[in-house]
């Protein structure tokens, strides 16, 4: 089965899986980039082809831009099946690419991430603290509304798209969507991390990629609080670094705090649960039962931030237990190679009946 990837490679979760796919049997997978800027907090390491940043002038961007459509049609032709991970808005002709898609392929699955399907009043209701994020006017996912989740939906839904998911399922209409599979994101560090020398200092770290979203202020305040309890404690704020500096500061660390508002876990606790960190953040009830009762997260709020962190420094073998435990849930739902093998059986059964 040929699989073309596109579109929003948030987290570098296209690149992610487009490594597992070569890990596995009966797929070969090419991903394509035709966005006009691409992060450098992102890996594209494994991408078949992506557009050169128009940062870097406006004659090789749109050289590479050309080169690219080029490379995109004959992708198009090549494949069985077409994955969208919701193509973003820094890519200029995104509608031209979704009529080419449309017209090249029958076989067609969209992946929503999270902020292009996220309805307030839904989060709101299972989560009591992301109404304050959201209300407040540097909350960084304005976009967010009814009204945008729903349109998002049937755009791709009219197109006949099929449906795979991870922890986005409560915003998804399914009068629009009736056929949904659900695949953990995958994820892979490009850093190894050397054997850390054990001591009594215990280092705390936060990437603060959307500071509102993910309650940073909350974070920093409650860590104060912990560092002047706690002298073998420091806390590092991780921001404006590439993906591999990021990587090289959470080897370093024993905890992330990854986030405390939006009731989830990100790409960067699967990270640090690949590198067997501590991950601590704050995830809705409902999340429970899709993570599964192996799942090594602390789950923390603002109200018991320093009870659940005072209980990890106080007890080193509790921490050891979870760092272990983070990195057999990291190996069994967001290894590449295993994410592959769950998304393979997703498009079998999608268009194959297998």
């Amino acid at each position: 089965m040929k699989v073309l990837l596109i579109g929003q490679n948030y987290a570098s979760v296209i690149n992610s899986l487009s490594i597992g796919f070569d890990q596995i049997e009966g797929i070969k997978a090419r991903a394509i980039s035709l966005d006009r800027f691409t992060s450098h907090y992102n890996n594209y390491g494994n991408y078949f082809y992506k557009t050169v940043s128009s940062n870097k002038g406006r004659i090789p961007y749109f050289l590479s831009k050309f080169i690219g459509f080029i490379v995109f049609l004959y992708l198009l032709i090549w494949c069985d099946l077409v994955h969208v991970y919701f193509l973003p808005s820094d890519t200029e002709s995104k509608k031209l690419e979704h009529l080419l898609i449309n017209l090249f392929c029958r076989r067609k699955v969209v992946t929503f991430m999270g902020s292009e399907v996220r309805v307030p009043q839904i989060a709101s209701m299972k989560n009591p603290y992301f109404s304050e994020a959201y209300s407040n006017p540097l909350y960084e996912y304005k976009t967010e509304t009814l009204e945008n989740s729903h349109r998002i939906q049937e755009l791709y839904a009219s197109d006949n798209y099929k449906l795979v998911i991870w922890d986005v399922e409560s915003y998804i209409d399914s009068s629009l969507f009736n056929d949904i599979r659900i695949v953990p994101h995958a994820s892979i560090n490009s850093f190894k991390p050397e054997e850390i020398t054990l001591d009594s200092s215990i280092l705390v770290v936060h990437s603060p990629s959307a500071p509102i979203a993910k309650g940073t202020a909350i974070i920093k305040a409650a860590m104060e609080e912990v560092i002047s309890n706690f002298p073998n404690v420091t806390f590092k704020i991780l921001e404006g670094i590439s993906n591999s500096e990021y990587q090289r500061y959470l080897a370093q660390s024993d905890i992330l705090v990854d986030q405390m508002v939006w009731g989830g876990y990100g790409v960067a606790a699967q990270q640090a649960m690949e590198m067997g960190k501590i991950v601590c953040a704050y995830f809705n009830e409902d999340r429970k039962v899709l993570y599964g009762p192996n799942c090594p997260i602390v789950n923390i709020t603002k109200e018991t931030f320093f009870e659940r962190i005072e209980e990890l420094i106080l007890q080193p073998g509790y921490m050891k237990k979870i760092k272990e435990a983070s990195v057999r849930y990291y190996q069994d739902i967001h290894h590449p190679k295993q994410v592959a093998n769950k998304m393979k059986s997703a498009y079998l059964s999608f268009f194959y009946g297998n």
